[in-house]
């Protein structure tokens, strides 16, 4: 994803990952992460079970999606 953008910008994928970490506070990896698991978390508030909603994000299975939820927020 990084490079594509990169190319499209007329930029390396390094600096544009440095000023994305600097903009962000994050790395890419780490946004993606936390993008993931928001969209998990909107949709068990919607009314959604967690299981159906850590699928639906991406995750393996709803004990993925703990494991990654504590290790992020605590």
């Amino acid at each position: 994803v990084f490079q594509r953008i990169a190319e499209a910008l007329g930029i390396s994928h390094r600096y544009l990952r440095k000023i994305f970490e600097h903009e962000t506070g994050m790395t890419m990896q780490r946004f993606r992460l936390w993008s993931k698991l928001k969209k998990a978390i909107d949709h068990a508030l919607s009314g959604g079970t967690l299981t159906h909603a850590s699928l639906l994000a991406g995750f393996s299975d709803s004990a993925h999606f703990s494991r990654t939820f504590r290790d992020m927020f605590g």
